[in-house]
């Protein structure tokens, strides 16, 4: 599961450009004929790729490394290809500017604690500083010499890597390298040349080692390689970063998952046919193995990075790896059987002491809440659709559930049957059991960020017309609607305790809203990309 100072869970998969430390998840796979129509360690059973242990389709989530606006905490920017520009909107006076960057923007990530971000221009092979403030925009920028794709920034923003995410085209003598810029001499106006640096091949994953307060390492995942970077050691001449040869059943990039967070020492990582759990530890640069006699289907990590979890759905299990016994000492695994639910997917509160576990293939509405704590498991089954997808609220205390429609539902009830066959979410308090079902027709939900006490939801109308972002009141378990002009494309919430969200929508001239969730009021600005004020300079 992902890491966000906001939950942000997209339901719309795009191609990969850049995200947070995360791994890219597993897709729904295709039709197949035969075995080899699928990824290494799946079948092929009536014209879909499934798990040989139990003859399910594989667990996944939805990719939000998508190359979507990002928001600091006074501005929103937004990349403009066709421009070659970067826009930045200020969310209290919709006042849009535009700063020129080099050709085919095509990645952008916020630098952390600061309103600037950093952008990637692929046909200008260039990364780029863009810096707002009340008096205007800045920009910097340094040759990269080769065509990325994608960017991700150290957490205390004096690092960015550049690199081809597995799925696109490497440039001509770019396959596996990927390149170093230090983030602070290129804000100084002083930029040096970056650091390539050979990594492998097929690059899934950039995490970052953050040692008080400082990066000092970053660890590029590859298909067969962990390649460590001791960032410190850049400028010595003749350095070649160690790598860490990875097993053959975690070669297989499709499916594999890869979890890590800034606190923590260790990356995890399993694979649709590695039986077990491998933890890759920064600091002592080794691979230890949590052997089990099943593959993890979904993993999660404690945002301090005390203790991991993982669903084993052949098993119906779910595994408690606290960290680093776990790593030493056996007997520290916990295998926990669950009765009632379908383990398939796990995702760990923030406290670090409840899970929610549920799968996407259990016929029964229902999921579950584990309590690491005495091992004791609450089963939530008074839901009225499917689970599609569980996402919990900063405080643990609310869940919303993403419901699958079932347009052949033979339900008799004619009711029971409509809710069958539409779209819809609910709310649910982890306290109560209080469950309260919302239905959406045709419409399905996009989008779902988390904003404080509530919660905002994107829905997207297949015949053009009732496209609109709803509100949810996570107290009173009450909605409400606001119609957007057009489809919705990407959401999120801006930085620090501002509880604002802002929706872009699909529009030749380009279109946001900007939704202040305390104040019950939507604003709209169309054309802001012709009409955005330049400046910044030349390409």
């Amino acid at each position: 599961m992902r890491r966000h100072d906001s939950l942000l869970l997209w339901l719309v998969v795009g191609a990969a450009c850049a995200g947070d430390n995360a791994s890219v998840p597993t897709p729904e796979l295709g039709p197949c004929a035969v075995d080899t129509d699928c990824p290494s360690g799946l079948l092929c059973r009536e014209a879909a790729c499934v798990s040989p242990d139990d003859l399910l389709p594989v667990e996944f989530e939805v990719d939000d490394r998508i190359s979507r606006p990002v928001a600091t905490d006074a501005f929103l920017f937004a990349l403009s290809i066709d421009s070659s520009s970067v826009l930045v909107i200020d969310p209290l006076d919709l006042e849009v500017r535009a700063v020129l960057v080099p050709r085919e923007p095509i990645a952008v990530s916020r630098i952390p604690n600061t309103d600037s971000v950093a952008v990637v221009s692929r046909e200008g092979k260039s990364l780029s500083i863009v810096s707002a403030d009340e008096d205007g925009l800045a920009r910097e920028s340094v040759a990269l010499g080769r065509r990325y794709a994608a960017l991700e920034v150290a957490p205390d923003g004096r690092y960015a890597i550049v690199f081809t995410p597995d799925g696109v085209e490497p440039d001509e003598g770019a396959e596996g390298l990927v390149a170093i810029v230090d983030l602070e001499a290129l804000a100084r106006g002083e930029p040096s040349a970056p650091v390539e640096i050979a990594a492998g091949y097929r690059h899934t994953d950039v995490f970052f080692r953050v040692e008080r307060g400082q990066t000092t390492l970053a660890v590029v995942l590859g298909k067969n390689d962990a390649t460590l970077v001791e960032l410190a050691r850049l400028d010595e001449p003749g350095y070649r970063p160690a790598r860490i040869a990875l097993p053959e059943t975690l070669a297989e990039v499709v499916g594999r998952e890869a979890i890590a967070v800034e606190s923590s020492q260790y990356v995890l990582m399993r694979a649709l046919r590695h039986p077990g759990i491998a933890v890759l530890d920064l600091d002592l640069a080794t691979l230890t193995d949590v052997t089990l006699s099943t593959a993890a289907t979904d993993l999660d990590l404690a945002d301090d990075g005390s203790v991991a979890v993982g669903a084993l759905r052949a098993t119906n299990q779910v595994v408690v790896l606290p960290l680093p016994d776990a790593l030493t000492s056996s007997s520290s695994v916990r295998l926990l059987d669950i009765d009632g639910v379908r383990a398939g997917q796990v995702e760990l509160g923030a406290s670090g002491r409840r899970v929610v576990v549920y799968s996407r293939f259990d016929e029964v509405e229902r999921f579950g809440v584990l309590d690491l704590e005495d091992d004791s498991l609450r089963v939530f089954d008074r839901l009225e659709k499917k689970v599609r997808q569980v996402a919990v609220s900063d405080d643990g205390a609310t869940a919303i559930v993403l419901h699958d429609a079932e347009p052949d539902s033979t339900v008799a009830d004619p009711y029971e049957r409509a809710v069958d066959q539409d779209e819809g979410y609910a709310i649910v308090d982890l306290e109560t059991g209080d469950a309260q079902l919302k239905r959406t027709g045709d419409v399905a939900p996009t989008s779902l960020v988390f904003s404080g006490r509530h919660a905002s939801v994107t829905l997207r109308d297949p015949d053009d017309v009732a496209h609109r972002v709803e509100t949810i009141d996570l107290d009173r378990l009450v909605t409400q609607t606001f119609r957007l002009g057009s489809a919705p494309e990407f959401t999120g919430v801006f930085g620090g305790d501002d509880p604002r969200v802002w929706v872009t929508q699909r529009h030749v001239a380009g279109r946001i809203s900007i939704l202040d969730v305390e104040a019950e009021r939507l604003r709209t600005l169309t054309g802001y990309q012709l009409n955005a004020r330049i400046e910044g300079g030349d390409r």
